[in-house]
């Protein structure tokens, strides 16, 4: 059986609440391991909601063993956190 792919998202913005984290949860070859916002109540009810360890930056989220890093930050920061998440 293979293992699955941890996977962690960088932002925790209203449409990433609504539609991505209840649709990744269901996911069978993946799962969530992680997520980062600076917002801490947002962080914090994520975390219990999908039981995942939740970090204040996308920095502390690159520095764990996750697989994929789902950029779902604002529009206008894609590129900056792409650029972190590559290097």
């Amino acid at each position: 059986m293979h293992k699955p792919i941890k996977f962690g998202i960088s932002s925790l913005g209203e449409h990433t609440q609504r539609n991505l984290l209840p649709a990744f949860a269901t996911c069978k070859n993946a799962v969530l391991s992680a997520v980062a916002s600076r917002n801490e109540a947002v962080r914090s009810k994520c975390a219990q909601t999908y039981n995942v360890t939740a970090f204040a930056s996308l920095n502390e989220l690159l520095e764990t063993d996750i697989d994929i890093v789902v950029v779902a930050s604002p529009n206008h920061l894609h590129a900056r956190d792409a650029h972190k998440i590559l290097q």
